[in-house]
């Protein structure tokens, strides 16, 4: 199927308007609108310069006494691993082939102890990392640091319509390494000192990184005698990752080149580097890769913002995309698995019934369409809803006075045509 391999160059010249493996990089915030227009609904990266040179984090973090002294009294969750890879696929015994996805060993500790383990990490023996997510800020740091930056991003929260659902810190040094993977949410990443390195791919790359089932596992570490041990969990649970490492070894570049031609032999990943008082977008799905470099003292700091992403027609995509089998999977399934299920996916999504309104929402952490009845918790959340239900006519959209909900309205219409033209030529090449 030359279309998915073709998908891949359309989305960088013509979605992203580049060819090249770089982003754009604004001098200073952008207005909400323009935010919204050219880096959220084409679902671009970009990287903001002078966003955050307010924050007194900046000048305050670097500094290991203050953050020691202002955490004192705090217990943190620390992250160990033997060589500064979580979340990351690993052979699951030492003279086994076979890969897991293995978690860090999470212990609750206080946090200048926390610090100093991250300060004097060495692989081989154990490398900390201050990581824990699941806005990991504001419920374990930010009543000791909480003035030192803002809540949210004031512009994105505006052009997205909500404050963010996640705040997480994360404060690690150059061993540490995030392997690909991809979020559903819309990614601010502000980096307080030190440097990230990033490797980007759109969504539409998704077949590139050979996504596959790997059985999960987690390490253990024992303090006496400084061992980490890998336990598989039982019952076996499996989870999807990416199974390419970007930067294999040199022993290992040749078989690994030869595993994963895709990758390789594909279009390059963008490449990114954040500075200390520099903000990412990250837009949702966006698989990335990360690596880091520490600053004087030894540390990489950053704080990231997740906002919830909008559930609408390009999750829709991006799910239908992923659900077919390409050269990145070992088996080939037969073409009416998927043409059947987009066919059914986007009668429900637009010509269904006219008693059930498509909901478009003022504010992008409500869902949209099929995705309403998905989450029907949401509905309260719900500023806004545009009905656009399918007449005799063709579609319809009434005339919106807010400029944002229009353009997405719009947005969202462009996508649905495209999808269906795709989906359509898919279905008359095949007969």
């Amino acid at each position: 199927m030359k279309e998915i391999e073709s998908l891949w160059d359309e989305v960088r010249e013509l979605s992203l308007g580049t060819s090249s493996t770089t982003i754009d990089h604004l001098p200073s915030p952008p207005s909400p609108l323009h935010f919204l227009r050219n880096y959220v609904s084409p679902n671009k990266p970009c990287i903001i310069s002078n966003a955050i040179t307010h924050w007194p984090a900046l000048f305050l973090w670097p500094n290991v006494s203050y953050l020691s002294h202002s955490l004192c009294h705090s217990s943190v969750s620390l992250h160990l691993t033997p060589h500064g890879r979580a979340d990351s696929l690993v052979p699951s015994t030492p003279t086994h082939d076979s890969l897991c996805f293995a978690s860090a060993n999470v212990q609750r500790v206080p946090f200048p102890r926390a610090l100093d383990c991250v300060l004097n990490s060495q692989p081989g023996k154990f490398v900390a990392y201050l990581q824990q997510q699941n806005d990991c800020f504001r419920t374990e740091y930010s009543a000791a640091l909480g003035s030192d930056c803002d809540a949210h991003i004031g512009w994105a929260t505006e052009a997205l319509g909500c404050l963010p659902e996640a705040v997480n810190l994360w404060i690690g040094n150059h061993f540490s390494e995030t392997s690909f993977h991809k979020d559903h949410y819309e990614n601010l990443y502000a980096v307080v000192s030190g440097k990230k390195h990033f490797l980007l791919l759109p969504p539409t790359d998704v077949h590139r990184l050979y996504i596959r089932n790997y059985p999960a596992a987690q390490y253990s570490y024992s303090e006496e005698d400084g061992e980490f041990k890998l336990e598989m969990e039982d019952p076996v649970r499996y989870v999807p990752w990416c199974s390419v490492n970007p930067y294999p070894s040199p022993e290992a570049k040749e078989s690994e080149m030869a595993k994963f031609p895709l990758y390789f032999d594909g279009p390059k990943p963008f490449e990114c580097t954040v500075n200390a008082g520099e903000v990412l977008y990250l837009p949702s799905m966006w698989f990335h890769h990360v690596r880091q470099s520490s600053d004087d003292e030894g540390c990489t700091i950053a704080i990231n913002y997740w906002y919830d992403m909008q559930f609408d027609i390009k999750y829709a995509y991006f799910n239908f995309l992923q659900s077919i089998h390409y050269r990145s999977t070992l088996t080939q399934p037969k073409r009416e698995k998927y043409s059947g299920c987009c066919w059914s996916l986007l009668f429900f999504l637009i010509f269904r019934d006219q008693k059930v309104p498509y909901y478009h929402d003022k504010i992008s952490h409500g869902a949209v369409g099929i995705f309403v009845r998905r989450e029907p918790n949401r509905l309260s959340s719900l500023n806004k809803r545009v009905d656009c239900r399918i007449k005799d006519e063709p579609f319809f959209f009434p005339f919106e006075s807010n400029p944002v909900v229009h353009f997405r309205i719009v947005v969202d219409f462009l996508w649905m045509l495209d999808l269906m033209k795709r989906f359509q030529s898919t279905d008359e090449a095949a007969r």
